[in-house]
């Protein structure tokens, strides 16, 4: 069974938003606003790019991530903390809701 905080490469989810939320509350109860069309586009691209064939033979500490579960899941913390993720949002649950509407990626049960 997945981890928490994990993301299932190569697979597929239902476009759309879960559960319609339009924002996301960190732990200090903030309410982030919902990204614009063209950041959200970035993130995915960027996480789409992560996980392809291509970069995955080539990143080893993905590849060592993406070993550690048998399911292939990986952190959506840890994906948030990259660099190029960073620089659009800080906030892994706004990551989970755009790596859902991805049809190459697939997010855990528990979006997480």
């Amino acid at each position: 069974t997945p981890n928490n905080n994990e993301i299932l490469q190569n697979g597929s989810t239902p476009a759309g938003t879960p559960n319609g939320e339009c924002g996301s509350t960190p732990g200090n109860g903030i309410v982030m606003p919902e990204l614009d069309m063209e950041t959200k586009n970035k993130i995915l691209e960027q996480v789409e790019f992560y996980f392809s064939d291509a970069n995955v033979t080539k990143d080893k500490e993905l590849a060592k991530q993406i070993r550690r579960n048998e399911m292939g899941y990986v952190s959506i913390k840890w994906i948030t903390s990259f660099r190029k993720i960073q620089a659009l949002t800080q906030d892994w649950k706004t990551v989970s809701r755009v790596l859902a509407l991805s049809t190459n990626l697939k997010v855990s049960s528990d979006k997480k």
